[in-house]
């Protein structure tokens, strides 16, 4: 092959077989790093193979770990905590969905923070915050609009009891001088 050694030619084939098996995700090491060669051409391959192969070893044990982080976040997810991510991936496909995952753990943090502030400040009678929507649609707008419409109600509802207090309170102020009247007459 090419006038170099067949002991060469053969360790240059496993070292190929391995990059390969890395490239594909067979393997998640390259055992061939300290590969010697007879011929210099064939070691700075090699050598140049290994570096390159190191390169995507470690970008692979990135997206791992961000595929990890990812699924962690997921899991919190289903057991109602919301916070925001920071996940980073170092391959292409990865990365944008990190990227996308942690603009969506942010905005529904955001969100869900200022629906409970809103829900804390309607505990203290205090039922004048409306949440913005920012073009929120589906669920997510229904929640918000349920909650502003839950204030209006509630508004709607305190202003008629008040407007019936206010009634009973003027009522009772004529009962009580009708009744006064009666009494002064009949004595």
């Amino acid at each position: 092959m090419f006038g170099i050694k067949s002991t060469d030619a053969q360790l240059l084939e496993e070292i190929m077989h391995e990059v390969l098996d890395v490239i594909e995700g067979k393997r998640n090491r390259y055992r061939y790093a300290n590969a010697s060669f007879s011929d210099r051409k064939i070691q700075h391959i090699a050598d140049t193979a290994h570096h390159r192969l190191q390169s995507i070893v470690e970008a692979k044990q990135k997206d791992m770990l961000a595929m990890g982080e990812l699924i962690l976040a997921l899991d919190q997810m289903k057991s109602g905590l919301f916070k925001p991510t920071n996940i980073e991936g170092d391959g292409t496909e990865v990365s944008v969905i990190a990227n996308s995952f942690n603009a969506f753990t942010l905005l529904l943090s955001k969100q869900f923070a200022q629906i409970v502030q809103t829900l804390h400040l309607y505990a203290s009678n205090d039922f004048t915050s409306e949440i913005a929507k920012n073009n929120q649609q589906g669920e997510m707008a229904a929640l918000i609009d349920g909650v502003n419409n839950l204030a209006q109600e509630i508004t709607v509802m305190l202003t008629t009891n008040l407007q019936n207090g206010l009634n009973l309170r003027s009522e009772a102020s004529f009962l009580k001088q009708a009744m006064e009247s009666l009494s002064t007459a009949s004595n």
